[in-house]
């Protein structure tokens, strides 16, 4: 059994001072401890998602999520939720492109039946057709009913099959309505056979826990499952982008028109180690659009009036290339100023080196460090934050030392990355009525 634990740091640095361990089957597991309230949040994690489902069967990693609350060969079909609910017990799970994960937070002594029953569903699901027919019925119904009867949903969905050329990630990850119809209970279990195994799992224990009880429960629980052989990673990158895209997208249902920019950019795990621009990245976000004083906000909301909100987006926690994301609401929906609105964002980030200010790069950078300490309450947010970054193949220490990378960002990091928002990387879309 391997033993890690993230690099040394300065008293009172770092955010969750996580602690890792492998056990001979390949399972990661990653403690954060918490012993200020008996509970727990177990949280295993497939470095599985929408982005590796095979061509043409898009949704099956989301399909294979909700049936993995069915049946095993030793617990009823619906009973994994009944006994966690017995117990007092809130769980959950969620598909995305980059992996697949399920949680329970429990009282810390039922800990050890979590534990087993997380074990049994690894290996044993017992689908039968009428089960797996029920449940695509009711992802169908999902479908409908979140994104097809809304435009908002539907207009993000085009948006990235326009921005990504190459990359899965132009896929919705709870598929296309055609290809959910046609996933059938042969391709639940392929996809599960192939990727569900505690080598490609992660399990995220946070709360009332020692290391020493971690490695005991998961040696007897989940120590004697067998790896499996996996396939290789799905590793595909963008090709040059040659020209900028637009989308003009019209519905008769919107009422509250949008103008949205995306950019395709490098994610932290796709970056040189040594690269500071997904740092300055998430620093230029909050530059732009936190709250009142935000740049972006100022301009359009304030002097020019063209706008009645501002949101700007960047994760740079994905496997592949990721999206930095300006979206403007008009504050005239009956004739909303989108030209107005798109020359304004692209004048500002033109001359944005006149318009940072040391004091604001040092007040949205504290911030951001603030925000971060207080993921540190609560169990849910260190077991979501750990899990996601190990999982996409990031080391603990990214976690644990990125208020010193942000502490460092400058303004010459902030004015190079703008550099990388160029407009043939990008999709301009209008939803409007």
């Amino acid at each position: 059994m391997a033993l890690q634990t993230a690099g040394a740091h300065a008293e009172g640095a770092g955010v969750f001072h996580p602690q890792s361990f492998t056990l001979e089957n390949g399972l990661q597991v990653v403690i954060v401890e918490d012993h200020r309230v008996p509970a727990v949040s177990h949280f295993i994690w497939y470095r599985v998602g929408a982005m590796d489902e095979p061509r043409g069967k898009s949704g099956i990693a989301h399909f294979l999520e909700h049936l993995m609350f069915k049946a095993t060969k030793t617990i009823p079909e619906g009973e994994f939720s009944r006994r966690i609910g017995r117990m007092g017990g809130d769980l959950n799970a969620f598909t995305a492109w980059d992996y697949t994960a399920y949680y329970v937070k429990i009282a810390r002594e039922h800990l050890p039946v979590v534990m087993a029953m997380e074990a049994d569903r690894m290996r044993n699901i017992d689908l039968s057709e009428e089960a797996v027919k029920t449940e695509r019925d009711v992802v169908l119904a999902e479908r409908k009913q979140v994104v097809d009867s809304d435009v908002t949903r539907q207009f993000s969905e085009q948006m990235a099959a326009a921005l990504y050329q190459n990359h899965p990630y132009s896929v919705p990850i709870i598929g296309w309505m055609h290809e959910i119809k046609a996933l059938n209970r042969q391709d639940a279990l392929a996809f599960y056979q192939t990727y569900y195994a505690p080598n490609n799992a992660v399990v995220v224990i946070s709360g009332d826990i020692t290391l020493k009880d971690a490695k005991a429960l998961a040696e007897q629980h989940y120590g004697p499952l067998k790896p499996s052989v996996l396939p290789p990673k799905v590793s595909l990158s963008e090709p040059p982008h040659l020209a900028h895209r637009r989308l003009n997208m019209t519905d008769a249902r919107v009422s509250m028109p949008t103008w949205e920019r995306q950019y395709v950019v490098a994610s932290a795990p796709n970056a040189d180690p040594q690269d500071k621009t997904p740092y300055a990245l998430q620093v230029l976000s909050a530059l732009l659009a936190s709250g009142d004083t935000g740049l972006l906000h100022e301009h359009l909301v304030h002097d020019l009036n063209v706008a009645n909100a501002v949101s700007v987006d960047y994760d740079p926690q994905r496997r592949g290339p990721t999206v930095f994301e300006i979206s403007v609401i008009p504050s005239n929906p009956s004739k909303p100023a989108f030209q107005k609105i798109e020359s304004a964002v692209d004048d500002l980030l033109k001359t944005i080196d006149t318009h940072l200010a040391e004091d604001d790069i040092a007040r949205v950078k504290t911030t951001l460090v603030a925000e971060a300490t207080f993921a540190r309450d609560g169990l849910f947010y260190p077991g979501m934050i750990v899990g996601q970054t190990v999982t996409i193949g990031q080391p603990l220490d990214y976690i644990e030392t990125w208020p010193d990378h942000i502490a460092t960002v400058t303004k010459d990091d902030i004015l190079a990355a703008v550099k990388t928002l160029k407009l043939e990387n990008a999709v301009t879309g209008t939803l409007a009525p």
